[in-house]
């Protein structure tokens, strides 16, 4: 028997259009959808949202901090939607799962998406916010040394780019994670990725 909510992600995305051929109002309404599909929200210690600049306009971004003293290793997540889909109301609920398992502070990235902003203004946006919290991260008891950069299928392909685009650009350094679907997470294992040599 497959579990209820596996059922009703698999009959919001079974049969469908490319996400190329959503309007912006059928995009919207996906995410809606698979917001509610993620359970109830965690409580964290603090949310808070920026708007930062990036090249002809500005994003959002939204800092999820942890109970605790700091000082925080922290996690840029970059959502997944084959580049059209997803928002930063999509992975609140994981984001914070994240923020409280992990131990850290997670920025989650709210790119300008296709079809209407063209590749490489998805890329550039993620740049941009990396390089802002790498700038930022002490303002709410971050490390600097010790930031990750991921997110799962197109925000993986992302947050990779944007890592190798900072080492070319002689940019932060940031760890690259990248997944295709969700995964259990631990203060073990953030920091030990966050403090391996």
């Amino acid at each position: 028997m497959l579990d209820p909510q596996a059922k009703d992600f698999l009959h919001l995305f079974g049969e469908r259009e490319p996400t190329s051929a959503l309007t912006p109002e059928e995009k919207g309404a996906k995410g809606v959808a698979l917001q509610k599909l993620a359970g109830p929200a965690e409580p964290v210690a603090k949310v808070e949202k920026y708007w930062i600049p990036v090249e002809n306009g500005e994003i959002k971004v939204r800092v999820y901090t942890p109970e605790g003293e700091g000082i925080f290793p922290v996690f840029i997540y970059i959502y997944g939607g084959g580049w059209v889909l997803g928002d930063l109301e999509t992975v609140d609920v994981p984001c914070r799962s994240l923020a409280n398992q992990a131990e850290c502070i997670v920025v989650s990235v709210d790119y300008r998406r296709a079809p209407e902003y063209k590749f490489t203004t998805p890329l550039e946006d993620c740049y941009e916010a990396a390089t802002w919290v790498a700038d930022h991260a002490r303002e709410w008891k971050g490390d600097p040394t010790r930031i990750a950069i991921g997110g799962d299928s197109a925000g993986g392909n992302l947050a990779a780019s944007v890592t190798m685009k900072a080492r070319n650009q002689g940019g932060p350094t940031f760890v690259s994670i990248k997944s295709y679907k969700s995964f259990p997470v631990s203060s073990w294992w953030i920091n030990s990725i966050l403090l391996s040599d």
